[in-house]
């Protein structure tokens, strides 16, 4: 299910590519921030639209992919956002069911405690910080996913923190 509608702008020139700067900018550009701020959503739909429609990799667009989760959200359509950033983190390979049962949880609960077996906090700390952009990005997603699980999605809320320990 796409959470996204049809751009209502769109550029004359139908080959334009955005690379990564771009959308970077675009995205914290004062315009957005701005329809973020107000409440005028269509605004920021039809700049994560342009991003969506035209940036070339997942990476470009996951920027896009959060804002729009967030817009959702702070709509109070805490559902339709979970399921955009569900799709999200789908399309980056990690998928977690809408309506896990008490048996997901268990068994997420179960894996990350057989991660977290024998693991120091120096161990821990021996990852270092994170660097990729996408593995970030899913980072991002499940924290943001976290706040809204905890209002309307407890079962999924304890899976998201399971994933954010392994990731």
């Amino acid at each position: 299910q796409n959470m996204i509608g049809k751009s209502e702008r769109r550029r004359s020139d139908e080959t334009c590519v955005f690379n990564s700067d771009f959308v970077a900018y675009l995205l914290a550009s004062p315009s957005c921030i701005y329809f973020c701020r107000t409440g005028d959503y269509d605004g920021s739909f039809i700049t994560i639209n342009a991003v969506l429609e035209n940036g070339r990799s997942l990476k470009d667009k996951l920027q896009a992919y959060t804002t729009l989760i967030m817009s959702l959200g702070s709509q109070g359509k805490m559902m339709q956002a979970i399921e955009a950033g569900l799709d999200t983190l789908s399309m980056i390979g990690l998928k977690l069911p809408l309506h896990p049962t008490q048996e997901d949880v268990r068994t997420a609960l179960r894996e990350t405690r057989a991660l977290l077996v024998n693991k120091s906090y120096s161990d821990i700390t021996a990852f270092g910080l994170m660097t990729v952009p996408v593995t970030l990005g899913a980072t991002h997603i499940l924290t943001i996913l976290s706040r809204y699980a905890y209002v309307c999605n407890p079962k999924l809320m304890h899976i998201v923190a399971c994933h954010q320990v392994k990731y």
